[in-house]
């Protein structure tokens, strides 16, 4: 956090801590969810509803989906706080009204604005 602190402290940039709405939500600790906060943010939907979406997303793509990575998953990763694969996450945002938009690509280099 300091390290962020110090990073916008000689910009014009104003830091913004936001959870997406997981504490309001009733969880606590740390947890891979970052899809879900982030979704929460940028939709300005509540936390809870993004959670259960994903788990239902990630249940139908592991119990439905013929493809070799559905086959490998267990059904306790079902939960978005140990991540959410990016099939999942393209198709959820899509029915969202967004539009999947891939910034990096093997042997590119990532180029910072």
């Amino acid at each position: 956090m300091n390290f962020l602190k110090k990073l916008f402290s000689s910009s014009n940039l104003e830091l913004q801590i936001n959870d997406g709405g997981r504490a309001a939500a009733g969880y606590k600790g740390k947890a891979g969810d970052c899809v879900v906060r982030s979704i929460a943010i940028v939709t300005n939907l509540p936390y809870q509803k993004i959670y259960d979406d994903l788990y239902k997303a990630n249940e139908e793509f592991r119990t439905t989906s013929k493809t070799k990575l559905a086959r490998s998953l267990k059904q306790k990763n079902d939960s978005p706080r140990s991540g959410t694969h990016r099939v999942v996450v393209k198709k959820y945002l899509e029915k969202l009204g967004w539009q999947w938009t891939p910034t990096m690509f093997i042997g590119k280099v990532v180029k910072f604005i």
